[in-house]
């Protein structure tokens, strides 16, 4: 793996999604050890803006040379990266959250460690506890993505009002990739609007 034109700070970034991983290369007698171990207890956070120091702040605050840093930096990340015999990822929590999508701008979100059944694309799910709130409890499951990230395997479920429609999943599908669709479209106009847009059924006479 080729570094040098890889950003640093992205690299701190990236170590930080890993902690426990980083804690792993401790146990060896790697000349970074007390730059790593001070990296890792810092309190980003508090310490610095937005929570992701430049290396210049972290030279400072670590009291390190800006280059023996970068040095360092890539030497960790190349091990954390490359290790995966030696050292492989394990991901021994899972973490389900909820994005959820009414009529209007209506939008709730919550999370679970336990789900006995996963849902899939295209699944109906209903949450009588969201009626009072969206007058309506039934859902269907329009995206799905994970993230894994320290230990933990997060799984994102983005959850629609009503049910599924296969017809209109694939034509908007289409329309974004032949352009009837731009990317702010999709972003600012409801299901509604973007059928109207492109003309489909009985919406077509809505714009």
């Amino acid at each position: 793996m080729e570094l040098n034109q890889v950003s640093t700070k992205k690299i701190v970034y990236c170590i930080l999604h890993m902690k426990e991983r980083a804690r792993a290369l401790l146990q060896k007698q790697n000349a970074f050890n007390s730059f790593l171990e001070d990296l890792l207890n810092l309190d980003l956070d508090k310490e610095f803006e937005n929570g992701h120091p430049s290396l210049k702040e972290l030279s400072k605050r670590l009291d390190i040379k800006y280059d023996r840093i970068r040095k360092y930096l890539q030497e960790i990340y190349q091990l954390l990266i490359d290790s995966g015999e030696e050292l492989p990822f394990s991901f021994s929590g899972v973490e389900y959250i909820f994005y959820v999508f009414g009529s209007g701008d209506k939008s709730a979100f919550f999370s679970s460690n336990s789900l006995p059944v996963v849902p899939r694309l295209g699944e109906s799910i209903d949450l009588p506890f969201l009626h009072a709130y969206f007058n309506s409890s039934t859902f269907y499951v329009n995206g799905v993505s994970y993230e894994l990230t320290g230990t933990i395997q997060k799984v994102y479920f983005d959850l629609r009002a009503g049910y599924f429609n296969p017809y209109w999943y694939f034509r908007k599908a289409q329309a974004e990739e032949e352009g009837e669709l731009s990317f702010n479209d999709l972003i600012n106009l409801n299901e509604y609007q973007q059928k109207a847009k492109i003309g489909i059924g009985r919406y077509k006479n809505w714009l």
